[in-house]
């Protein structure tokens, strides 16, 4: 069953007939709950996510019905097998539209599938027989049917003609394959079947691509082409009664930040030491002698309660791109200095647009078009370094909760975390200070004829000159001197 196919540059598919080799294929089995498997590449598994919520979270790009077999390309052009013909189901489909998931560490593209067969016994199972997934740059792609023969896409130089497209993913491309669906896992047109994963990497260089499903799109369009009710010939695995659907869905197009508010106590307290040298004189009446004096300043600078705080802000733009969850308790706070690990903040209470954010049972807190903000706080068990930048980077894990089957909810990771990164530092401008930096001094001697008056300062701390001065004593026969 393997096939090629190329978007021409006039917006066609084009149709070349050769050999098709009839090699048994392989099944991949996805009746369990569950099940997955790895095809070239891809992952392809099976899955319930609910798509209840309708038109506008779930995105229809293609939907093909027939019977007893069925197959179809998505395009906003004219539909040449059994897509139906609604604009609103059938259409062009954006690289920028195609959600990026994270599953091992490897980022995806995810596109999924619900089929609407039967419920009933044996008339529930479908076949996946083909699927070809191509990377081109014109929209509105449509098959040329007034080309010599009708498109056969068993031939395995389908499409191939004019060349500027490229085939990103091929259901058959390790192996002629097919893949086993069953609608009773999952009845009900909107409850999924099977999800497929896509390395984002195949798809080349995407920057101008990133994922925002409201945006303009960015010039790389997705087509997509399967084929159903084929395998095994002669068995109940054919298509009889709804549409078989590919959608891709909105996740939460997130953003994170933080604020660090750096904060210490800095103390300055004085000590005054005042000494004399002579302190006594025996002298006759009439004669004089000069002591000296020093007054000592010295200042004492202590610093502490060195902490952190602020708020990790998480963002999720539009409620229509879809509702996430985080669990606070899930939330990586580290401050770090160049390398060094410094210390994990505690994260507090959190608040949802300005109002209360309660967890749900799970621990977890919806967020859909608005900003999570959770409270942190550290403190520095350590002086820290003034005037050096430390960073404070939270990582945030969010997930979207998709029915599993039977009734239970998964928590199910979404892409990769967010990361809010912000450098603070400790200066004495951010510092709290307790006393003064600075004092005069003023020392007054005795009442009398003989007082007198010394000043000196601003004093800072730092190596000035103590207050020195001498005063000059003389003996008279006056007792009031």
């Amino acid at each position: 069953m393997t096939i090629a196919a190329v978007v021409g540059m006039v917006g066609t598919l084009l149709a070349v007939p050769s050999p098709v080799g009839a090699a048994s294929p392989v099944p991949v089995d996805l009746t369990t709950l569950s099940a997955d498997e790895v095809v070239n590449g891809a992952t392809l598994k099976q899955s319930n996510f609910d798509g209840s919520t309708g038109t506008g979270v779930f995105e229809s790009f293609v939907r093909v019905q027939a019977s007893p077999n069925e197959e179809g390309f998505n395009t906003s052009g004219v539909k040449y097998w059994d897509e139906l013909s609604s604009p609103n189901f059938t259409r062009d489909l954006p690289l920028n539209a195609v959600p990026i998931v994270k599953e091992g560490g490897v980022d995806y593209r995810e596109f999924r599938l619900d089929i609407n067969e039967v419920a009933s016994g044996d008339e529930s199972i479908l076949s996946l027989d083909r699927v070809r997934l191509f990377l081109g740059d014109l929209s509105g792609v449509q098959i040329d049917a007034a080309l010599p023969g009708a498109p056969n896409p068993a031939d395995p130089n389908f499409g191939l003609g004019v060349g500027n497209a490229d085939l990103i993913w091929d259901l058959d491309g390790d192996g002629d394959t097919w893949v086993k669906l069953d609608y009773d896992l999952a009845p009900g047109s909107g409850n999924g079947d099977m999800v497929l994963l896509i390395p984002d990497a195949d798809f080349g260089d995407t920057s101008a691509c990133s994922y925002d499903p409201d945006a303009a799109p960015c010039g790389k369009f997705v087509y997509l082409y399967s084929q159903f009710g084929l395998s095994p010939a002669g068995t109940p695995w054919t298509s009889g009664d709804g549409f078989e659907e590919w959608s891709v869905r909105k996740v939460g197009l997130v953003a994170a930040a933080k604020t660090a508010n750096p904060s210490w106590t800095r103390t300055y307290s004085w000590t005054i030491d005042k000494s004399v040298d002579d302190d006594e004189h025996d002298l006759f009446i009439g004669d004089s002698a000069d002591s000296n004096y020093d007054v000592d300043v010295d200042r004492i600078v202590t610093d502490g309660g060195f902490s952190v705080s602020g708020n990790i802000l998480f963002s999720n733009a539009g409620a229509k791109k879809g509702t996430v969850y985080v669990d606070p308790d899930l939330i990586d706070d580290e401050i770090t200095l160049g390398a060094a690990d410094i210390g994990t903040p505690t994260i507090g209470a959190c608040t949802f647009n300005g109002g209360a954010a309660s967890p749900n049972s799970d621990g977890y807190i919806a967020v859909a078009d608005g900003v999570l903000s959770c409270a942190y706080s550290y403190t520095f068990t350590t002086p820290p370094t003034l005037d050096v930048y430390y960073t404070n980077t939270a990582t945030i894990p969010y997930f979207t909760k998709e029915n599993q089957g039977g009734g239970t909810y998964t928590e199910v990771p979404d892409a990769s975390p967010a990361v809010a990164v912000q450098d603070f530092q400790f200066t004495v401008a951010n510092a709290t200070i307790v006393g003064s930096p600075t004092v005069n001094v003023t020392d007054t001697f005795n009442a009398g004829p003989n007082q007198s008056v010394q000043t000196g300062g601003p004093y800072n701390g730092t190596a000035e000159p103590d207050l020195t001065y001498d005063r000059t004593f003389t003996c008279s026969s006056n007792p009031a001197d």
